[in-house]
């Protein structure tokens, strides 16, 4: 991941420790609720948090040729928002094999049930991290139904980037890492809040 993405507002180090504190409570909870839904032992870390603007967000990443399965949601509430869970193939195609009981066979095809699977896995992890934010802001946020895309990093990062022309300024990058019997997988949650959202997280960061 390039931090160079990382631009205006300036965060302290402090401010960013206390961001990926956020991320790190949110990660904690979805851990335990993906354990329970497939009852074996899947670590959630999050390594980095970050900030950065929207237009940048296509070269915030490595790999772009990368095939990914995202799941985009609404925030609903009082105060509104976008978050985007981003997924390697492969580890979504893992996930859905343990969740169903399914030996896992390396290079397989993505299927319609990997695809209803990581809208369910998608909705565990995004209903905790937004759990999470909406405790610190004081606001109560919930999911709104996935919508769903299979497709390389550097298309499915366009369609946030897209949204700098609707008033949405930065974006919250959480780099997650799924540890699973000794492998790793990176993931991403991305987190755009209204401006009004916006306001008071920058307002709580103590940053005007």
């Amino acid at each position: 991941m390039e931090n160079e993405a990382v631009s205006e507002p300036n965060f302290t180090e402090m401010q960013l420790d206390a961001l990926k504190e956020l991320g790190n409570i949110g990660a904690s909870h979805a851990s335990t609720a993906l354990t329970n839904l497939i009852k074996r032992d899947v670590m959630i870390d999050v390594p980095d948090c970050f900030v950065c603007k929207v237009e940048k967000l296509p070269d915030a990443f490595g790999d772009k040729n990368k095939m990914v399965v995202s799941a985009y949601f609404d925030a609903i509430g009082p105060k509104t928002g976008h978050i985007i869970m981003i997924l390697p193939v492969d580890m979504s195609m893992i996930l859905t094999d343990m969740i169903t009981g399914t030996e896992h066979v390396a290079g397989r095809e993505f299927t319609e049930d990997d695809k209803e699977m990581a809208a369910e896995i998608g909705n565990i992890l995004v209903s905790a991290y937004l759990s999470s934010i909406g405790d610190f802001a004081n606001v109560m946020l919930l999911p709104s139904p996935p919508s769903m895309a299979i497709d390389m990093l550097g298309a499915i990062m366009q369609m946030p980037a897209q949204m700098a022309a609707q008033n949405y300024d930065y974006v919250v990058v959480i780099k997650t890492e799924f540890k699973y019997e000794g492998d790793s997988f990176p993931g991403f949650m991305l987190y755009i809040p209204d401006p009004d959202t916006q306001k008071i997280l920058m307002t709580k960061f103590g940053i005007e």
